[in-house]
């Protein structure tokens, strides 16, 4: 045998080992990367709360429809507001929709300032049908506002600007019963026969 021919066959040996070396490691790689393990959390879910406000009058019957008014002449009427939204909130109340007239000697003044207004949050209360007699009996528990008619809407006629401290949880059904009064003044003068005046009260809640 040449020299040549034993230095390739002792290549082929020295060759072998080593080969058989790398294909070993590469199973042994293998076999450490199928070691595996994985934990999870189930499917997430997102649902948006509520903030649901209704009132008893069934937001069709005015509380006053008075007419025929002279100086001393009074009235109060209740209504339950209902939260049953499920965010907390805060409740505010305001005034919507204002006209009024003025007299017609001058100065001119507006009716709507010989109106005397109370607006206080009260305890119990009937349903709104049956709570004319009823309501001024009421245990007033807040007074959220005393002033003229047309001082209430030209100062709180927005929720920025509405009144009341309620705020509902949304942890349930909360209610609150409002007592609005008003007396025409005792001091209206002759030139505010026929005035007139409008208004609308609402009650807003936005989520806290």
């Amino acid at each position: 045998m040449s020299k040549y021919s034993r230095l390739v066959t002792v290549s082929k040996w020295g060759v072998a080992p080593v080969a058989l070396m790398a294909s070993g490691l590469l199973v042994w790689q293998s076999s450490y990367a199928a070691f595996n393990a994985t934990t999870d959390n189930p499917a997430n879910n997102w649902t948006a709360g509520s903030v649901i406000l209704g009132d008893d009058d069934g937001g069709s019957t005015a509380m006053f429809n008075a007419s025929a008014l002279k100086p001393g002449s009074t009235a109060a009427k209740c209504i339950v507001v209902t939260s049953t939204g499920t965010v907390a909130s805060a409740v505010k109340l305001y005034a919507t929709g204002y006209t009024t007239s003025s007299d017609t000697l001058t100065p001119f003044a507006e009716f709507g300032t010989h109106i005397n207004l109370s607006i206080q949050e009260v305890s119990g209360g009937g349903t709104f049908a049956s709570r004319s007699g009823e309501c001024s009996a009421l245990t007033s528990t807040a007074t959220d506002f005393s002033g003229t008619l047309a001082a209430f809407a030209a100062t709180n006629h927005t929720y920025g600007t509405g009144v009341s401290s309620w705020a509902p949880t949304g942890s349930g059904t909360a209610t609150k019963t409002f007592r609005v009064t008003y007396t025409l003044d005792s001091g209206t003068p002759n030139s505010a026969q026929l005035g007139t005046a409008s208004a609308g009260f609402t009650w807003e809640a936005q989520g806290s």
